[in-house]
């Protein structure tokens, strides 16, 4: 009976440390572990369970891409070596639209929009043709143009096809239209050798993807603002200007967006305050954007210039009898309007 007793013992203290054997990997296959009591087997059972982690929160953004297709650009961040995406990324691509929707944690997702944002870069520039002329209604007529109509329809010389918009903001009223043509310059040269109209600039620029390019066509009116005892005059200067300022972005598919700001200030009647006289001027400004194709034309007008002309014709020696001269003099006074028109043609540029 005391022999029996000793053996039951033997088998309750070997039970234990079976268990742990079969859980654990042995640095030796020989060596069983050693264990001083009952706590240090305790003590290596919960060192065993997994560590808890925390994840991030999810964020989701849409992201428009402008120049890289989305399909391809979602294969490239999921293939990505080393990964930049987490594992709790997941990416849904709107073909129709051409935008990523991204489901990611917050830590990861501003990195993913900046790299995003690199690589959806053009690699091309925007050269920027224009031609600003003044020209009266039957030289408009000539180039087959006719700001009265509405939509889509045709002209008969420079455009096959044209689409007009029509846009109000005060003083100033613009008239766009989107044509396409051919020889427009030799058109505009034959126009002027008639003296239809007056071709004032014919710039040509390069601008950048999403840089602002100006235009400017006009003088700087001196005027005096202040004059000492000496009769010392202090000059400034205004600008009298037509400018355009274009900013170009390009798009797929051949696409520019163009944002345009037309400003055309004109000299008005002069202030005078005590014994100085100061200058006003007219401003007119418009902001709005267009999105045109590769090699389009896009044509701006609606801007008007007003000029009176007074012609005096006479009979030399009577006109300058007193009193009897009027009788041999007339006055003939005429009022002229001349519209500014601006033409653009941006063309896209491989560097």
């Amino acid at each position: 009976m005391h022999r029996n007793s000793n053996l039951l013992t033997l088998l309750l203290t070997l039970i234990p440390l079976v268990a742990v054997a079969v859980q654990l990997p042995l640095k030796d296959p020989f060596q069983a572990p050693e264990f001083q009591d009952q706590r240090s087997l305790i003590s290596v059972t919960k060192s065993l369970d997994p560590p808890i982690t925390i994840e991030a929160p999810i964020s989701r953004q849409i992201i428009k891409l402008l120049t890289i297709d989305a399909k391809k650009i979602a294969d490239v961040l999921k293939n990505y070596q080393p990964p930049i995406l987490s594992r709790q990324a997941k990416i849904t691509v709107d073909s129709f639209t051409n935008s990523l929707i991204l489901q990611e944690n917050t830590d990861n997702l501003p990195l993913i929009i900046n790299w995003l944002k690199e690589a959806d870069v053009p690699n091309q520039q925007v050269q920027i043709t224009a031609h600003i002329i003044s020209s009266g209604r039957e030289a408009l007529q000539e180039l087959g143009l006719n700001w009265g109509m509405s939509g889509e329809g045709s002209a008969s010389n420079i455009a096959d096809k044209y689409t007009q918009y029509q846009i109000n903001t005060g003083s100033l009223a613009l008239n766009l239209l989107k044509i396409k043509n051919s020889f427009l310059s030799v058109k505009l040269n034959a126009l002027e050798q008639k003296k239809l109209l007056t071709i004032i600039a014919s710039p040509r620029l390069m601008a950048s993807h999403n840089k602002p390019a100006s235009i400017k066509q006009g003088t700087e009116i001196p005027y005096v603002t202040s004059q000492d005892e000496k009769n010392n005059s202090a000059v400034q200067f205004k600008d009298a200007v037509l400018g355009m300022e274009v900013t170009p972005s390009i798009q797929r598919n051949g696409q520019i967006l163009l944002l345009l700001k037309i400003s055309h200030n004109s000299p008005s009647a002069a202030l005078t305050l005590g014994e100085n006289k100061h200058l006003s001027i007219n401003k007119q400004e418009i902001n709005t954007s267009v999105t045109i194709k590769h090699g389009e034309t896009l044509i701006l007008g609606g801007i008007f210039q007003q000029k009176q002309e007074e012609t005096k014709l006479s009979v030399p020696f009577l006109a300058d009898i007193p009193l009897l001269g009027k009788l041999f003099t007339n006055t003939d006074e005429q009022v002229s309007r001349r519209e500014l028109v601006i033409f653009i043609t941006p063309h896209l540029i491989d560097i």
